[in-house]
């Protein structure tokens, strides 16, 4: 199953953490630092552990981290 483009949760297609960090200008290593720090939390994970996002999460949790711009 591609997580990607799995609709099962709500209806969202997932982003991938690269996806992810552009949507609010953020680098991915800026991403996954806030990962590993739990400030940013993922929708779910591959069963290899790869973080996916819903887009309204990123949208609204991540932007704090590219100090409030917009996508």
């Amino acid at each position: 199953m591609d997580m990607d483009q799995d609709r099962e949760h709500g209806g969202d297609a997932y982003l991938t953490t690269g996806m992810a960090a552009r949507r609010p200008h953020l680098s991915t290593m800026t991403l996954l630092r806030a990962l590993r720090r739990g400030e940013i939390a993922p929708t779910v994970r591959t069963p290899d552990g790869d973080a996916r996002f819903r887009v309204a999460d990123v949208d609204r949790d991540a932007r704090p981290l590219a100090g409030g711009r917009t996508p």
